[in-house]
Parts: C-alpha cells; structure tokens; sequence
C-alpha cells in the first residue's frame, strides 16, 4: 500500500497524494505506466507518461504485464505496461520522489528520466520538472483530460517544452514508422488519441508527467428511473451511501448502501445494486451523490420521468412518448406539404409547443389573426419584469425576415404602452451562417437556428429551471442579454 513521507518536516507530493487517496487505497490493485520516450535505454528522457491505478489486478505471481512494445525507430520508445500493485508502489514512488519509472521487459529494464542534468559540469543544474499539488477532478472533466468516465484524482507535473526533447524532424520521422508498421497509428497525433487521450502534444507545449486515480465507483440512471451503483467486491460493509436531494421542494434524504440486494458483477471484481429512487412528494428532478468512508465520491442528475426534466414535460410524453413527433415537426421534411399539412404550419405549431414545454407560454397567431402580424406571441410575467417574445417561424431564408419583425417590435412595443420588453426571436430549421446571425444582431433579432433547436429541444429532458430557455433566447441576442439579468435579480 502506498505510504507517504516527510522531506525536512514538509509534505512531499508523494504524501499529499498518498493523503489524498487514502480512504480509497484498499481499492486499486494494479496499475497501467504509458510512456513515450527518446534516448539510450537506460536513462531516456520522458517525453509524455502517465500512469493509471487500476481497479483490475493481474494475475497471481504476475508481476508485470507488457501491453504495447514499440521502437519505431532507434532510440525512441513508445510502452504500455501494467504492474502488480506491489510493483506498481514502487514505481509510483521513484516517479513522484526519485524522477524516473524503471519499464521491465523480459529481459531487460528501461528507466525514462522524469527530469535529468543538462551539463556533467554542472550537476545541479537540471531540466525543468516539477510536480503540482493533487487535485480532483469530478465528471466531466475526467473524460476530456484523461479519457476517463469517472472520477478522478491526478497529480500532474510538467517539464520543459516538447521541442526540447523531442524535434519537428524527429516527430515525422517517428510518424511515418508508426504508419507503416503494426499496429499501423495513423502518425503522432492518433498515438496520442489512443494511448494517451487528453494531452496536448503541439511543439510549444510542455513535457506531462500525470499520477491517475480513477475512483472505482459507477453511478447512472437506468431506463426506468432507478439507480445502478457499482463498486468494488472488497470495498468495506457501511462505508458507503447517495445523498438525494430533491426539487424544486428542496427536500433531502440518505440511503445506506449494504448488502441487501447487491449483486455479483459479471467480471468478478465488483458488486451491483440497483437503487428505487425515494422521490419525496412534489419533486421533480433531484440529484444523487455517492459517498464512500465519509468521501464524495461522484454526482449525477436525476429525472423522475423517463425522458423528461419536469413535470410539464412528462405530461407532454404521455401523448408523444420520447418527444418523437415533436422533433420530427421541428427537424423533418422542409417540403411545401407533409401529413400533417403545409410544413410552415407544422413548424410553427411544433415551436409553440417546445416553447411552451419550456415555460415560455406562446399563443399561435398562424390563424385567426390580422395580418401582418407575428406568427406567435406570449408574455413571460414577472413580478421584476414583463417580457414579450415575439416569434417569427421560417423554414429558410431567415434574412429576409429581419427587418418586418424589427418593425413588429416597435409596434407592439407602442401598442403595449411600453409596459413589457419586447425579445423579437425568429426560428428556422435551416442551419444560418455567421454572417447571417451578425445581421441579425445588427437588427435586435435573436436568431434560433437548427443547432440552437437541438439545444432547446434538449432542454425537455434535462433538469432545468423555467427560466433556463428564456435565458438562452436572450443569450442570443447580446442587445438584450441585460432584460434578464433584471428578471432574475443576477
């Protein structure tokens, strides 16, 4: 097990790690060493390395595994290799207190330098390489910078600059061999996506060296609203418990998790439970967060109904499960005519509704209307303030829409005796270019585009507040980003 140590009464980084990690420590068993490297095999110069703590452990009496091998060319290694967590404590300690990681193979041991001296004649000048102070990084976060899904504890240290190890020259000749030969990466930077996702690898940045602690926990949602955990088979009996919290009643409730109900998973290292969750009367969304020997572990959002973030939206599943026929009025066919009648038509009544789902509560003036006039309106009442969104609907062409609803706003604007904010907001299936949405800026407009209606239309399965889609709308349209800044008092 890993055991911290003191420098001159101080907390080396090794020990804040090792304190870092200790409520989790019986709970790795191996752990993955990925380095690339330049150099003679006994004291090659670290280009990129990372190691990983494994929940997996390796076989009895097994006390490493090589996983990948490559010399694409001479004096350059690229190697995966798993340690027993024996060895895997070793090594972990000579990285983080020694600067270097010693790689065995069968019959020999490469030892990368994490740092090294610049001059035989200056021995106490060395390459710049220093650790940072651990950290830990909750979901999404891991996914992006490590490649991991769950929870992570890193400790991260970074050297010189890549061109200082590693040359231009150098990079394409270790591509080219990395292309041509098995398992044939498509050039440095699919190596890098492969082996070693999440690091930046340009010239001008620096040398990585990162300790990874992925938290051996999962928590997710299933289809039908319960909540599946996996842990590890050895992690302790009541050590571990979900904080729910629910809203918008704000009410709060603690389950412990033991052995009633937990399952053997099918690799053998770890145990299932699937969860009721305890909604309290009046939630409509909540959150779970896992704790492990009094340690947050993880945090996930919760929906009470399958697809849906709010009851309003639940509501709406029960006629068009899944949404499916809304998004098929919002996204489908652009044809004059479709089943359900003239296109425009079916768009327009497909925007009121998101809208209205998403507590913006338009009426639709398509027909028994004056003409002339906006395709939908409704007002948002607040008692901070009164806002009007007035919407135009176009399958295409949202240019040449701009200047009639501009001349709408001010109209409805007067007629309304200046008692509300007018939010003028035109709609189109269509995907707009940027010059299209700096004009409609330029005329107060604030331009909804296909990809800004996957965002509104994801909007009815999250766990979002009313104000969340009026929020966006004003979003954009800079000109008006103040009105709601007024509403909600931020």
């Amino acid at each position: 097990m890993l055991a911290g140590c003191k420098i001159y009464g101080m907390e080396s980084s090794f020990d804040k790690f090792v304190s870092m990690i200790r409520p989790f420590q019986p709970l790795w068993n191996s752990a993955k060493v990925t380095c690339i490297a330049v150099g003679n095999p006994r004291e090659r110069k670290s280009v990129t390395t990372r190691i990983v703590l494994r929940e997996e452990g390796l076989p009895k009496g097994q006390p490493y595994r090589k996983i990948t091998w490559l010399e694409p060319i001479p004096q350059v290694l690229i190697a995966e290799v798993d340690f027993s967590k024996d060895n895997a404590n070793r090594t972990i300690f000579t990285a983080i207190e020694k600067y270097y990681v010693d790689l065995e193979t069968d019959t020999t041991v490469d030892r990368v330098l994490l740092r090294w001296p610049l001059s035989e004649a200056v021995v106490t000048r060395v390459s710049g390489f220093s650790w940072g102070n651990p950290i830990r990084h909750d979901i999404p976060y891991p996914r992006t910078q490590f490649g991991e899904k769950r929870t992570c504890v890193a400790l991260e240290g970074v050297g010189d600059h890549l061109y200082t190890v590693i040359s231009d020259q150098l990079c394409l000749e270790i591509s080219a061999k990395l292309l041509e030969n098995p398992p044939h990466f498509d050039g440095i930077d699919d190596l890098y996506e492969t082996l070693l996702p999440g690091i930046r690898h340009g010239a001008s940045d620096q040398r990585v060296v990162q300790v990874v602690y992925p938290l051996p926990f999962d928590m997710e949602q299933t289809k039908d609203g319960r909540l599946a955990l996996r842990a590890p088979r050895v992690a302790a009996e009541g050590q571990m418990g979900v904080v729910f919290n629910f809203k918008p009643v704000r009410r709060a409730t603690t389950v412990q998790v033991g052995q009633e109900g937990a399952q053997p998973a099918s690799d053998g290292i770890a145990t299932e439970w699937l969860l009721e969750v305890p909604w309290q009367p009046g939630a409509e969304f909540g959150k779970a967060s896992l704790f492990y020997a009094g340690e947050k572990v993880s945090s996930i959002d919760l929906r009470r109904w399958p697809g849906a973030g709010t009851l309003r939206a639940a509501l709406d599943s029960y006629f068009d499960p899944g949404h499916n026929l809304l998004q098929e009025a919002l996204f489908g066919k652009s044809e004059k005519d479709t089943k359900g009648g003239k296109a425009q038509d079916v768009f327009e009544m497909a925007v009121v509704r998101l809208m209205n789902l998403l507590g913006v509560p338009l009426v639709w003036y398509g027909k028994g209307a004056l003409g002339r006039r906006s395709d939908a309106a409704g007002l948002v009442d607040k008692s901070e303030k009164r806002i009007v969104v007035l919407a135009e609907c176009t399958l295409e062409k949202p240019e040449e829409k701009f200047s009639p609803l501009k001349e709408r706003t001010q109209q409805l604007f007067e007629w309304l005796g200046g008692e509300a904010e007018i939010l003028p907001v035109l709609f189109t299936q269509s995907d707009p270019p940027a010059t299209v949405f700096d004009l409609a800026f330029d005329h107060g407009v604030a331009l909804v585009g296909r990809n800004e209606l996957n965002t509104l239309f994801a909007m009815l399965s999250a766990t979002t507040r009313e104000e969340d889609a009026l929020r966006f709308l004003i979003r954009m349209n800079s000109r008006v980003v103040g009105v709601y800044t007024r509403l909600d008092g931020s």
